[in-house]
Parts: C-alpha cells; structure tokens; sequence
C-alpha cells in the first residue's frame, strides 16, 4: 500500500494493490471493493459501477464508501478498483472538497479516470 499527498490541492491518494497471476479479474475487482464496504466503520453509500474510461483497455469499477468519524458524521470515501491478467489494485482520492460532498454528488466517472491514469503510471514490464 502506499499513499501519496499533493500540495497544490491538499489530497490524498492511496494506493494498493498487488501483481501475479490474476485468473478472473471481474471477481479480484469485487474482492477488493466488497473488502472496503464491509472494513470497520464502513458503510457501502453508492453502489459499484463499471467504467472504461477513454484510453483504458480494462473496466475500473467504482463506489463509494462512507467512512465513520470519531464524534459522529462521516466522510464518503470513492474507491475504484481494476483488476487484469497480472495486476489487481485499488485507489482512493481523498480530497477537501470530496469530504464535505454527500456521497450520491461524488464524481464517480472522474474517480474512474484518475484510476486509470495512475494504473498508466504505475504498471511496468517485469525484467
């Protein structure tokens, strides 16, 4: 895992995942999202929904988690998840304004694409 801040806009992005042998990336993308609804003091707000934003060759299914706070309230939490053949990964960006929308006003469709963009990033040849 690993989570990485911007200055310029005061979010958060983190990052986990894993690379292997991946052999139905549908059910490692389920996985993974049904993981973060049921973590502790996790609610699922919006259910999963597929993307394939322009330029990716794989569906990034995304949702949107309510996180509890202490004191009462929470703060929804997009996560977007892919899975192919050899890597399966999660992201979540946190951002100022995202943690005082209701969940239903977070921008799924922006989520998806700023996961693939850092899938893009991300993924390397081995060797």
């Amino acid at each position: 895992m690993a989570q990485y801040t911007s200055n310029s806009e005061g979010g958060v992005l983190v990052l986990s995942g894993m690379h292997g042998s991946i052999k139905d990336p549908a059910a490692a993308r389920e996985k993974i999202l049904d993981g973060a609804a049921t973590a502790d003091g996790a609610t699922l707000s919006v259910a999963a929904k597929d993307f394939t934003p322009a330029g990716s060759e794989v569906t990034i299914t995304c949702q949107v988690v309510s996180m509890a706070q202490a004191g009462g309230g929470s703060t929804p939490l997009p996560i977007c998840a892919w899975a192919d053949d050899n890597t399966n990964a999660s992201v979540s960006l946190i951002t100022a304004t995202g943690a005082t929308q209701s969940p239903e006003e977070v921008d799924l469709a922006a989520a998806a694409k700023a996961t693939a963009q850092v899938r893009e990033e991300i993924r390397r040849p081995i060797g």
